[in-house]
């Protein structure tokens, strides 16, 4: 005997950025996410939300945009970039940046027979007090100690607040800046 069955977890897994994503007042974000493993979400459906399932974001179903239960504070804001949908990849772009957008956002995929979600963080700021955030990676092994005080002295002297880590195996010094 056979039954329909509600769609149930883990025939695929949703992922996305590792880390927030940052945005400046005025400007616009891209929060992506994708499934693993790897297959077309053309005929699923894709919604982003805020912390509740009703607070659509962005939803697409039945292959087309849908606008009729997306929020009024994102409506004419965003738009689903589906250049990669047939490989599980999609991404929203949020434009004209407001401080409420700031928070986390899911990003969830439904088929007929199973559905996942991904947790993203979208941090919002004034573009002129967004931090920096890079890492640069400085082998030493083929040069004198001298040549790397050499450099460290200048990165100081240039005023970047930064912290260094020794990786002794190799003589590598690993830059964080923010």
């Amino acid at each position: 005997r056979h039954s329909l069955s509600r769609p149930q977890r883990a025939q695929f897994t949703v992922t996305g950025p590792n880390h927030p994503v940052i945005a400046s007042l005025g400007g616009e974000a891209v929060l992506y996410c994708r499934l693993s493993p790897r297959m077309s979400a053309e005929n699923m459906e894709v919604r982003w939300f805020r912390s509740k399932y009703s607070e659509v974001v962005h939803l697409y179903r039945g292959g087309r945009d849908q606008y009729g239960e997306q929020m009024l504070k994102y409506q004419g804001r965003t738009e689903l970039l589906k250049d990669d949908i047939t490989n599980g990849r999609v991404s929203l772009r949020i434009r004209n940046i407001r401080p409420s957008d700031d928070g986390q956002y899911k990003c969830f995929f439904q088929s007929s027979v199973s559905y996942e979600e991904a947790l993203l963080e979208l941090q919002v700021g004034n573009k002129w007090s967004l931090r920096v955030h890079c890492e640069m990676t400085v082998d030493f092994s083929h040069y004198s100690g001298a040549v790397a005080l050499l450099w460290l002295r200048f990165v100081l002297l240039h005023s970047l607040t930064a912290a260094f880590f020794l990786r002794a195996l190799k003589s590598t010094l690993i830059l964080r800046l923010s």
